[in-house]
């Protein structure tokens, strides 16, 4: 009585957008924008491919979504610290290595909208992320060896590395998880040291 409860409609039409979202997330990380199928996105959300018109308009508009809520995702899921860089990509290697699907995704995203104007999530957590990063080096708890955007594209860089790799060097000589992980954060200590 006290509590607002949704109507059904409602619920399910949420429920369903998020099945969608899911669904799409993991087909974009495995064939690309060009390569996904509607009908493979529809089935894996167990609804039928009419939903994904109704709620998206089409496919290249599901990408968009799915996008966003995969970048708001890993956002949350990263927690960005602008004063403990070394740790953040200690936690961004981490999500790298559990969740495959993340670089898979990006690279699909980088590869297939190279000429776009850019993503407003995209946009919205790199200007997020600078400002922090500004504020740091303001406040002197950052280096000023180099601007903002540097430092972020060396830590995304560096905690990236490993997970960019060919399959044949990690195969063959890449050390465990721990040995990658510490070097990860090792070399961001390094870059951010006062001189």
């Amino acid at each position: 009585m006290g509590e607002d409860v949704p109507p059904a409609r409602t619920r399910d039409a949420r429920r369903t957008k998020a099945r969608l979202l899911d669904a799409a997330r993991n087909e974009f990380a495995e064939y690309g924008i060009a390569g996904a199928r509607v009908e493979r996105i529809a089935a894996a959300a167990g609804c039928n491919k009419a939903m994904i018109y109704r709620y998206f308009d089409n496919k290249d508009a599901l990408f968009d979504a799915a996008f966003a809520a995969h970048v708001t995702a890993h956002l949350d899921r990263v927690n960005f610290d602008a004063t403990d860089l070394p740790a953040y990509a200690g936690r961004l290697f981490d999500i790298l290595e559990d969740d495959p699907t993340v670089i898979r995704l990006a690279s699909w995203y980088r590869l297939e909208r190279s000429g776009s104007p850019g993503h407003d999530a995209v946009t919205y957590a790199n200007e997020t992320r600078l400002a922090k990063l500004r504020q740091a080096q303001a406040a002197g708890n950052l280096t000023n060896r180099w601007d903002a955007t540097a430092i972020l594209v060396f830590v995304v860089s560096i905690a990236n590395a490993w997970a960019t790799l060919n399959p044949e060097f990690n195969a063959t000589t890449a050390p465990d998880r721990t040995t990658r992980r510490l070097a990860v954060i090792d070399a961001v200590t390094r870059l951010i040291a006062p001189h």
